[in-house]
């Protein structure tokens, strides 16, 4: 009989988010691949993490409603649109060119909820050398979505939304780890 093996495990500094600058709605550093978490003085180019706090605050829906506080930024497609595409520095980003942890192909190709985003990352400059070649091509920047993972307190929200005409929505954010 083989014995008994215990694995542990935690995550690695290079995986860990970057803290919050003052006022909590930007970070002070953000992923960049195989180099992992960077401050943002560190960088050759320029990045703004938003954080959930800044979701939160905002109540920005979708990543466009989101990512229209970057000035180098801009949403090319109307709010009545089946997706969101953006250009960032003239160079445009379409929906497949939009990461979640460094991956192509996982964010919805329409309108990108943000009730399981932790923090949007947009990288404006010479994005393949750090987040590989997005799918279409994008060379004028990066948004890579980092995920909500439960924290060491417990978590329960419940959220109500009204919009027009009786349009009525709920949202349930719970969070819990289980065992040691």
């Amino acid at each position: 009989m083989l014995p008994l093996v215990r694995l542990r495990s935690r995550a690695s500094p290079a995986d860990e988010l970057s803290e919050a600058q003052a006022g909590g709605q930007l970070a002070s550093g953000a992923r960049l691949g195989a180099l992992g978490t960077r401050d943002v003085l560190e960088l050759p180019f320029s990045v703004s993490a938003y954080t959930a706090a800044l979701i939160e605050a905002q109540q920005a829906r979708t990543l466009g409603a989101l990512l229209n506080n970057d000035a180098a930024l801009r949403v090319t497609t109307s709010s009545g649109h089946m997706y969101e595409n953006f250009r960032v520095r003239g160079f445009d980003i379409n929906a497949a060119d939009i990461a979640i942890e460094g991956l192509f192909g996982l964010a919805p190709v329409g309108h990108v909820p943000l009730e399981f985003v932790e923090r949007a990352e947009l990288l404006k400059g010479p994005n393949a050398a750090f987040g590989g070649m997005p799918p279409d091509g994008g060379v004028g920047g990066l948004i890579n979505l980092v995920p909500k993972r439960a924290g060491d307190a417990d978590l329960t929200r419940v959220e109500l939304s009204w919009q027009q005409r009786s349009q009525l929505g709920t949202g349930l954010d719970v969070a819990r780890r289980f065992g040691a």
